[in-house]
């Protein structure tokens, strides 16, 4: 049996390229559809049959463009992505903190400008003014607790908000206060303490009821206080024998920094109310959207958002999250009247949200998609690989060529494929998907190489030098 799994598995070597498992395209304008296929042709070679994946939608001009799913929601079960599945999002939970705190403040309850302390008066400032501001535009100098060497070995275990805080309290501040941008999650943290203190309600609970019921985001929101009821995804790390689930965190220890759990329908809520200029007032949101500036050095961050032009020389509000497991980015490009959001159920993957998000803005701005970062080869450099190679377990030969400055691999039965240099011992079939790593035996020669594609890990080994 275990032959003829390796036989079924060899078939899709090199030949097998991503597959979108589920998706629609949300239009049946011919233009559109075209516009659509263009996105996914951007997209569906970043992701593999067979593996963790993610859900990305489009918007363009209020309407849903694009909205589609790459992989399996659990390589386990080989159970497939749903578009309307829900997934972890990490800091990205940091911007409905943010319009929280907003929220609180045009309703007189708080102002920006506050010290911390007249709303956390035991917190120890160390003597120094640190304004909620401060807080929300990641300025505070207070260091990030994510960062400390022990906390991942408490990941797993229940926390309460009053806890965590004192994980960082008492540690030293990092630059003074509106010095200068650094990222940190206690920041956050700090935050939804205030969110608590000023509100008399859980934070949880207060985002429930004054954004996410109010917007119909009925699947947003800690994994135990959801109103709605689809289903979840699995997340995953890669290991070097595979996919394996991602290990187990307390949403607790993440709050309101990072606990959250959404979907892209729900993200789609979430900026049709932006765009309406729901729940704040325009100068409001227009605060929201403002880089802060530092007294030392630059910063993109607003409250909640990256904000900038760094990228392709567009608008772009922005933001990120990882939580083991999981990845999400979601981007806004206000002159493109553009929305891109994805949630990826595999964190430290090879195509990150961001790059797919990206991508797929690229492509509906009708631009050029990125070149992948080869090097130039020196072929006699090459010539040191060429030769027949056994795939070990497997009933295949692989052939390493070269055809003038043309490096190829062909593969018994599937055909041939170019190869392009990564490094000088490492290699990518960009139309396979698939990595090549030529590795030296103890006497110094290339006697086999490494082939990478997903989860695989084949070692092929020389068996016949060039003729």
């Amino acid at each position: 049996m275990l032959k003829l799994a390796n036989v079924a598995m060899a078939v899709c070597i090199f030949a097998c390229t991503a597959v979108a498992l589920a998706g629609d395209i949300g239009t049946e304008n011919p233009a559109q559809v075209s516009l659509a296929n263009r996105i996914d042709a951007a997209i569906a070679p970043r992701f593999r049959p067979g593996e963790p994946g993610a859900v990305v939608l489009v918007i363009k001009n209020g309407q849903v463009l694009f909205r589609k799913t790459y992989g399996e929601a659990d390589v386990l079960t080989h159970t497939p992505l749903s578009p309307d599945m829900a997934m972890p999002i990490g800091s990205m939970t940091k911007q409905f903190t943010a319009v929280a705190v907003m929220l609180l403040a045009e309703g007189g309850k708080l102002s920006v400008s506050d010290p911390i302390t007249r709303h956390l008066p035991n917190y120890p400032t160390q003597g120094k003014a640190i304004t909620i501001e401060h807080l929300l535009t990641q300025t505070s100098g207070i260091p990030d607790y994510a960062t400390t060497p022990d906390w991942p070995s408490s990941m797993g275990h229940e926390v309460s908000p009053s806890a965590l805080i004192d994980t960082f309290s008492r540690r030293p501040l990092d630059f003074e206060p509106g010095a200068k941008y650094e990222y940190s999650n206690s920041n956050y943290i700090l935050l939804g303490a205030i969110i608590e203190q000023v509100s008399g309600v859980p934070y949880a609970k207060f985002l429930e009821q004054q954004i996410f019921l109010p917007l119909g985001m009925n699947e947003t929101g800690y994994p135990n206080a959801r109103r709605g009821d689809t289903a979840l995804a699995a997340g995953h790390t890669l290991v070097e024998g595979g996919f394996v689930h991602g290990p187990h965190y307390n949403p607790s220890q993440l709050y309101s920094a990072g606990g959250m759990l959404s979907t892209v329908d729900d993200l789609g809520r979430w900026n049709k109310a932006i765009d309406a200029g729901r729940l704040l007032s325009a100068a409001g949101w227009k605060r929201v959207f403002t880089p802060y500036r530092p007294r030392e050095g630059t910063s993109e961050y607003g409250y909640g958002f990256q904000i900038g032009d760094s990228w392709q020389n567009t608008m772009t509000i922005r933001h990120g999250g990882r939580v083991p497991g999981f990845e999400s980015f979601a981007m806004r490009l206000p002159e493109q009247q553009m929305y891109v959001a994805v949630l990826s159920n595999l964190d430290g993957g090879r195509t990150p949200p961001y790059e797919v998000a990206q991508r797929a803005a690229l492509a509906t701005m009708g631009k050029a998609l990125p070149a992948a970062r080869f090097i130039t080869l020196d072929n006699k450099a090459f010539d040191a690989y060429v030769g027949r190679y056994q795939m070990e377990g497997m009933p295949m030969m692989v052939d390493i060529k070269r055809d003038g400055d043309k490096y190829l691999a062909s593969l018994t039965g599937q055909g041939t494929f170019e190869l392009k240099a990564l490094s000088e011992t490492h290699f990518f079939a960009e139309s396979a998907g698939a990595e090549l790593q030529f590795e030296k035996n103890p006497n110094g020669v290339i006697d086999r190489f490494v082939l990478l594609q997903g989860p695989r890990r084949i070692t092929a080994v020389r068996v016949a030098q060039p003729e």
